[in-house]
């Protein structure tokens, strides 16, 4: 016999993968994404499927496209413009600008290093001179 959304079974896991996301954020948001899918839940599925792509727990778009838990859901609109949000060139620039920011910054720091070090050398360099004179 097959369990249907809105038995016991599936309230039993949905309390615990609430659990589980109230420890570790995005641990379990693509298995309530799953359960509000079989339930027909569009709004909470979306919301799910978002915070596991947020916390990058979001499973391969292939195996999203094939979860049968999702069949509900996978000609809406909504989940369409989800699917083809994964790996776009947006996403990859994204990623690309956040790399380039991070280096800026080391970059940024290393630069008042260097300058901060040849205030030093300056500095000990005209103390030496004074003791010389």
């Amino acid at each position: 016999m097959k369990a249907k959304p809105d038995d016991e079974f599936y309230e039993s896991a949905k309390s615990m993968f609430l659990t589980a996301e109230s420890i570790q954020k995005g641990s379990a948001s693509y298995n309530l994404a799953c359960i509000y899918g079989l339930r027909g839940e569009d709004e909470a599925c979306q919301e799910s499927l978002t915070k596991s792509r947020d916390h990058s727990s979001l499973p391969e778009k292939e195996n999203i496209l094939n979860d049968s838990d999702l069949k509900k859901v996978k000609r809406k609109a909504w989940f369409k413009k989800f699917i083809e949000s994964l790996n776009t060139p947006e996403d990859l620039i994204d990623i690309k600008t956040e790399t380039t920011k991070s280096s800026s910054s080391e970059s940024g720091s290393k630069q008042k290093q260097e300058k901060s070090d040849s205030a030093e050398e300056v500095k000990t360099k005209v103390a030496s001179k004074k003791r010389n004179n």
